[in-house]
């Protein structure tokens, strides 16, 4: 497994054990793997829509030894077009926009059980206030 970066480490380390991880714009995947590996989730889904990406996911997943009972389920869409409603899941939004972050997060459904771990790398201020809006609340914070 690569190692990860100081970034996604800490994104790792606020992560608790849920039934759902939910890596929306995974990227290469490598929080869900390592996500995996520390069994904090039954099925991890990794979630992007650029289709080379995925297809090396897929191939990078062969070869990699996921522990017994968790599932990793790579998922080629836009996350912005598709509504989901989630329980007991984590949801990993890291390196996008806030816009974007606001346009992923208005098609999720996501009750009291559910945790979501925001990364954005632009301004924030329309993020906070969508979040507000929306009766969630920050919990944690680095900066880093």
């Amino acid at each position: 497994m690569a190692k990860l970066s100081k970034r996604l480490n800490i994104i790792l380390e606020a992560l608790e054990p849920r039934d759902n991880l939910y890596d929306i714009c995974c990227d290469h995947g490598e929080l869900g793997i390592a996500a995996a590996n520390r069994s904090l989730a039954k099925n991890i889904y990794l979630i992007d829509q650029v289709e080379s990406i995925i297809e090396s996911l897929k191939i990078k997943l062969k070869a990699t030894d996921i522990p017994n009972g968790v599932a990793i389920i790579p998922i080629c869409e836009d996350a912005s077009k598709i509504p989901k409603k989630v329980s007991n899941s984590n949801l990993v939004l890291a390196g996008i926009g806030e816009n974007t972050a606001i346009e992923i997060l208005e098609k999720y459904e996501v009750d009291q059980t559910c945790e979501i771990v925001l990364c954005i790398h632009s301004d924030n201020f329309l993020l906070r206030k969508f979040l507000i809006e929306n009766g969630l609340k920050t919990v944690d914070e680095s900066i880093f």
